[in-house]
């Protein structure tokens, strides 16, 4: 069975070292025992979010479905800014 989790920063890989966590302006996000908390948008992409709010790539899924590291241009051109949970309400 493939692993539902990219490796954590801190080598963590198993399934049961992340748990279902919160971030605000970020969808499915899961937390590792260590604390650092990655958001998985879509399928194959696996973000780290830093300490500033924002998503950096870190992991993403090959042709072969196995988890490989970022290229820093991938990195560059997958960037993720939180979701602006304000704004859209009270609009006409």
């Amino acid at each position: 069975m493939d692993r539902i989790h990219a490796p954590c920063r801190c080598g963590n890989t198993h399934w049961d070292h992340f748990e279902s966590s919160s971030a605000p302006g970020f969808t499915n996000v899961s937390r590792c025992r260590c604390g650092r908390q990655y958001s998985q948008p879509k399928s194959g992409l696996w973000y780290e979010i830093t300490t500033d709010g924002h998503a950096l790539l870190f992991m993403k899924r090959n042709a072969l479905g196995r988890w490989t590291k970022a290229t820093d241009k991938e990195i560059a051109n997958h960037t993720l800014e939180p979701i602006d949970t304000k704004g859209a309400e009270g609009s006409v």
